[in-house]
């Protein structure tokens, strides 16, 4: 091996520490200048690792579409050699840039390929890899039953061969399912070890996604400003790494935070630049998410005409796309769209839906709001009191209630009270001979705990009933 080589060879491994400690554009200058100093000496498997270096870059960056191309361009020197490792590492990243755009089948086909060929070569480090990415795209579908058993095989694996960087990102994934099926103390304790594990080897983007996980579990349970602090701390490694993508999802969430205080002028400067970064990153499923919760803020404000302009681009950019939490999202809204407009039939229609979905994930906290969305869509479509149908709405409301405060959701518990207060007003309103009389009992629960909340704007709300 001539000087030449080895230059390029340290350029490649230059790239790799600039990247993994977030200095992406530094880590693209030396690839960019390997892969043309290998082209020159037609050193073929030297330009296939720039090529594969320079899609690892890309990922960190958050450019899916750059990703694929210099991926499959690796892929193809490596097939040309007949390099099975090299294969496998290309085939993952393609797996990698197709999940980013949201384009799962293909993601899941090209891991399983990455999987086989390492079983072939009996490379546990990197079939631990396979497994755990092939979780991640049932996790992101809603399959998490499946995902679980692929993370512990990953986790077991990696365990075993002392793992460090995989064992911290597998208990990251564990935890984040935790969280979605309603277990927030497993989750909790998940991404605390994760989160110790990226510290002690200095792993920034590891760090961040805890960060990032136990803002959403303290933001779930009340713990607001804990979840910003959080959040503010996940959002400055993500700056520090240029990771855009992953910066505008924690905005996100810090819109939220902003929206249940009732800043909403805050809460809508984040979800702008979220928005902005996802559309400059043509990430049309975080749009989905983005629009709907833009959305979802001017149906809080009453102003029906701005939601649905929102509501319906979140709907053009769903199209036919495999994402059931996206598609969940887009259900629960329009649901709270045409419960607003008064159009119950139709409000039924999407409760439905997105209660479907809720079954077919397992997810605990979605199975429960949608019960109450159609709880809600129900008792809003009484036209004469009738008992057993009442009977049948308030064990819905009821069984909401208990899920909120085994889950302790404060927010949504407090909304369940609410939502079940008004449906009982109606019903005296239908039948003002009822003997129903604990209608303001839970309206007054509701306002205890939006006070400790400090949700400003739902203090108000209720004070209209109690």
């Amino acid at each position: 091996m001539d000087k030449r080589e080895l230059y390029i060879i340290a350029l490649v491994k230059r790239a790799e520490v600039y990247n993994f400690i977030g200095e992406t554009l530094k880590a693209l200058r030396d690839c960019r200048k390997g892969f043309i100093f290998s082209q020159k000496l037609k050193r073929t498997e030297l330009a296939a690792k720039c090529l594969l270096m320079l899609s690892e870059i890309n990922y960190s960056m958050g450019e899916p579409q750059r990703m694929l191309e210099h991926s499959k361009r690796a892929f193809l020197l490596y097939r040309k050699m007949g390099n099975k490792e090299g294969e496998s590492y290309s085939l993952n990243n393609i797996g990698w840039a197709n999940l980013l755009m949201g384009k799962y089948s293909l993601a899941l086909m090209y891991f399983r390929k990455a999987l086989k060929i390492r079983k072939r070569l009996k490379d546990k480090r990197t079939q631990a890899q396979s497994l755990n990415n092939i979780g991640v795209v049932l996790h992101t579908i809603g399959n998490y039953r499946e995902a679980i058993e692929y993370y512990k095989k990953a986790l077991n694996i990696r365990r075993k061969i002392g793992d460090k960087r995989g064992e911290e990102t597998t208990l990251d994934n564990i935890g984040s399912l935790y969280y979605l099926v309603g277990e927030y103390t497993k989750a909790l304790g998940y991404f605390k070890k994760a989160l110790k594990l990226s510290s002690e080897i200095n792993e920034k983007k590891g760090q961040a996604w805890s960060l990032i996980s136990m803002g959403v579990i303290n933001h779930a349970l009340g713990n607001y400003p804990e979840a910003e602090r959080n959040f503010k701390q996940a959002l400055k490694l993500c700056r520090e790494m240029k990771d855009r993508l992953t910066s505008a999802l924690i905005i996100n969430f810090m819109g939220h935070i902003y929206l249940l205080s009732g800043n909403y002028i805050r809460a809508l400067e984040c979800y702008e630049k979220a928005l902005k970064i996802q559309k400059d990153m043509k990430d049309k499923s975080g749009q989905v998410f983005t629009l709907s919760y833009i959305g979802r803020l001017y149906l809080d404000k009453k102003e029906i005409q701005r939601a649905k302009r929102y509501l319906l681009k979140a709907r053009k950019n769903l199209g036919k796309r495999e994402n059931k939490s996206a598609l969940e999202t887009f259900y629960i809204s329009f649901c709270e769209l045409k419960l607003l407009e008064g159009d119950i039939e139709k409000a039924k229609k999407y409760a439905e839906k997105a209660s479907k979905i809720a079954e077919e994930t397992g997810s605990k906290y979605y199975k429960a709001y949608t019960a109450l969305l159609k709880a809600r869509a129900y008792s809003q479509g009484l036209q004469y009191f009738n008992r057993r149908e009442w009977k049948r709405i308030s064990n819905i409301f009821r069984k909401a209630i208990r899920d909120f405060q085994k889950m302790r959701r404060p927010f949504e518990l407090a909304l369940a009270y609410f939502y079940y207060g008004l449906a009982i007003e109606r019903i005296k309103q239908l039948n003002p001979a009822s003997s129903f009389r604990n209608s303001e009992k839970y309206l007054l629960k509701s306002k205890q705990i939006f006070e400790k909340l400090n949700a400003k704007r739902w203090i108000y709300e209720v004070k209209n009933y109690v």
